[in-house]
């Protein structure tokens, strides 16, 4: 059989182009040298730091290859695979943190061991008061538990404290308001709540025959209701500690939270 030249350089073409489609370099079963994908964090100087902020930033990179990222925080779950390069997270609460980010190549060839930097976050100093948790998302048919704790107390005897929402989009009864796990044990307590308001919540708490609670912990439990999507904050005002004496214990710090209602 014979070819003419045309038509051999054609077929030369077409089996060098097949070879170059079924050699794939980021393909392990195919490539001799292949290298797993890997990824690094570049934030610098943030393994072991202690945060002061509830908002954090940070970036990470790949090796050659690595298309796409995902990351989580602890024990959360995975984001979605993307482009990106860096990652905000907001609305931390207080506590230690992993964050883990790990990188693939395309199509599905992840990284098995992901990059990890750990920190913590210490926004509110005590004496203080804050919402737990700063993010809570909602879906319209679902009733979450909102907390207020306090924050490095010594003894604390009495906590007054109003709580504002938006009240279009959440309902809240003050009789199903409850004392939270830092007062368990306590049995004489006087435990108000009043709707004075609305979408606006008085608490008062008096820890009678005690020395006073000390530490940090829940101090109550609010159930919300979503009445419609959308977002609220939830809002600590005009809080007020006192010890035994009785005298005021000055509150150094607060911080508000966020509903989110899908």
């Amino acid at each position: 059989m014979r070819f003419s030249i045309p038509s051999l350089l054609t077929l030369l073409l077409f089996l060098s182009c097949e070879e170059a489609l079924e050699y794939n370099p980021l393909d392990p079963d195919n490539n001799p040298d292949f290298a797993d994908p890997d990824t690094f964090i570049t934030v610098d100087d943030l393994e072991g730091t202690t945060l002061d902020t509830s908002t954090v930033t940070i970036t990470f990179a790949g090796n050659d290859g690595v298309v796409e990222y995902a990351y989580k925080l602890s024990d959360g779950n995975w984001s979605a695979w993307s482009a990106d390069t860096s990652a905000t997270l907001s609305y931390i609460d207080d506590g230690d943190y992993v964050f883990s980010v790990k990188g693939r190549y395309m199509p599905d060839v992840e990284d098995e061991t992901p990059a990890t930097v750990n920190f913590s976050v210490n926004m509110v100093d005590g004496p203080g008061i804050r919402v737990y948790s700063l993010l809570t998302e909602m879906n319209v048919d679902s009733i979450k538990n909102v907390s207020i704790y306090a924050e490095e107390v010594e003894g604390l005897v009495v906590a007054k404290f109003q709580v504002k929402y938006n009240a279009s989009i959440l309902s809240l009864d003050a009789t199903t308001v409850s004392k939270g796990e830092l007062l368990s044990g306590v049995t004489d307590i006087l435990f108000f709540t009043e709707e004075i308001g609305s979408g606006l919540l008085d608490v008062n708490l008096s820890v009678l025959g005690h020395g006073g609670i000390s530490g940090t912990g829940e101090l109550v439990r609010l159930p919300f209701i979503p009445k419609a999507t959308g977002t609220s904050t939830i809002e600590i005002l005009n809080a007020e500690y006192s010890n035994i004496t009785p005298s005021s214990i000055p509150i150094v710090d607060s911080a508000n939270g966020l509903v989110v209602i899908q």
